[in-house]
Parts: C-alpha cells; sequence; structure tokens
C-alpha cells in the first residue's frame, strides 16, 4: 500500500503583515536617519561654542592691549611740546634743538594696534562660519570685521604719514648730535648752550616738517579716539557673545 505525504498548507501573509514590516524598516532607518542628524547637530553646536569661547578669548587679549596702548600718552606730550616750540624762529639755533629734542624724545616711534585674529581666520579656513547657526551672532560678527577693517585703514594712513614726517626728519637733522643735544644742561625748549643740529639751510623743509608733525597728530589723535570706541565695543561683544551661549560671562 502506497503512503502518500501531504504537506501543511502554509498561507502566504497578510497584506498588512508586510505593510507592518515596511512600516518597521521604514521608522527604524528614519530614527538612524535623525539620530545621526541630531548628534551631528549637537556635535557642530559644541564646535561653535567652542569656537566662540576661543573668540572671546582674542577679544578679551585686544581689550588688555587697547588699553596699554591707550594709557602711552607720550607720544600725545610730545606733539603738544613740539607745537609750543616758536614757528616764527626757525633761524634760531635754540629753537631747532627744541624741535629736534621733542622729535627724538617723543616722535622717533609711534604704536598702533594689532587685533587679535586667530579665531577670525580659523573660521575663514576650516569654513567654520557655517557652524554659527544664529544670525545675531552672525550678524555681530560681520560687524566686528567691517569695524577691525577700517581700524586697520586708518592705522595704514597714519604710518604713511608718520612715515612721512620721519622722512623729513632725516633730511632736517644730524643724528649724531643725539648724545650732545640730551647732555646738554639746558631743558627745551630753551637750551643754555645751542648746538647746530641742521644738516640743511632749507629753512623750508623746517615748516613742512612741523606741518607733517601737525597733519600726523591729527590723525594720531583720530585714531585713538576710534580705539576707545573699539575698546567699549568689544566689551559690549564679549557680553552679548557671552548671553547668547551661556558662558557666564
Amino acid at each position: 500500500m502506497e503512503t502518500h505525504y501531504h504537506p501543511h498548507h502554509h498561507p502566504g501573509k497578510k497584506f498588512t503583515e508586510y505593510l507592518m514590516d515596511f512600516l518597521m524598516i521604514f521608522l527604524a532607518v528614519t530614527l538612524g536617519f535623525f539620530s545621526e542628524n541630531i548628534k551631528e547637530n549637537l556635535g557642530e553646536r559644541q564646535r561653535e561654542k567652542e569656537y566662540m569661547k576661543s573668540f572671546i578669548k582674542n577679544l578679551k587679549t585686544d581689550i588688555a592691549e587697547l588699553k596699554e596702548l591707550l594709557a602711552d600718552t607720550e607720544t600725545l606730550r610730545g606733539y603738544d611740546s613740539l607745537f609750543t616750540v616758536n614757528k616764527e624762529k626757525y633761524l634760531e639755533v635754540p629753537v631747532q634743538d627744541s624741535i629736534f629734542y621733542y622729535s627724538v624724545r617723543y616722535l622717533s616711534t609711534i604704536k598702533d594696534f594689532k587685533q587679535t585674529d586667530f579665531t577670525i581666520i580659523q573660521l575663514r579656513n576650516a569654513g567654520g562660519y557655517r557652524l554659527i547657526e544664529k544670525s545675531s551672532v552672525a550678524d555681530s560678527i560681520a560687524k566686528y570685521e567691517e569695524k577691525n577693517d577700517n581700524i586697520k585703514m586708518q592705522s595704514s594712513l597714519l604710518v604713511q604719514s608718520f612715515t612721512s614726517q620721519f622722512s623729513l626728519f632725516d633730511q632736517l637733522f644730524d643724528l649724531s648730535k643725539v648724545n650732545t643735544i640730551f647732555s646738554n644742561q639746558g631743558y627745551a625748549p630753551y637750551f643754555t648752550s645751542p648746538v647746530p643740529v641742521l644738516i640743511t639751510k632749507d629753512y623750508h623743509l623746517m615748516a613742512l616738517y612741523i606741518n607733517q608733525c601737525y597733519q600726523t597728530s591729527l590723525i594720531y589723535r583720530g585714531y585713538r579716539g576710534m580705539l576707545q570706541n573699539h575698546e567699549t565695543y568689544l566689551q559690549q561683544l564679549i557680553a552679548f557673545l557671552g548671553k547668547e551661549y551661556n558662558l557666564g560671562i
């Protein structure tokens, strides 16, 4: 007698089961996608915050430099002293000595402000600007860079004027007389033992030199005023960024 095996019949899955499987897979992929996005976003927000901490550190360095630069008023005193010399008496050796003395003592160098821009350079080179999510912060940094550009332009103008001033000084005076003048018993603007210090008899050149000193002093005063405003602005910017990123500043 032959025996035949009849397998049990297993009906196929219902459409709803397939749909459920699809939905579960879709949900798992979607959740994974969102999880990665959230993780990446959190990482970027942390990087953004670290950039801002570094930026604030740069701003504090700038404020310290500005305070030191603005506290130094020796150059201003030098210009003020130079302008007390009687311009109508350029032909007199004591007057020439006084101009030489003030120029060497106070006006041989001039200081300008150099921004600490390490973080800004990093933001540019590493594409870090795209990390700045808050438009108010992005606008503030753009304004900061604009102010820095204006300061650099004024600084360049100051350096050009000072260079012209120094060039005229070199054409007028004999620098080998520095030690003699500074060891003189007299005090500017009244030297009791006049020392010839000119290397030219072109007194028109002396007038040009004094005029250039006036120009440089005006630019320098305007530059210092700009730096005073910039110091206040930087303090406000630090407070703003500290609040935006909850840095407890």
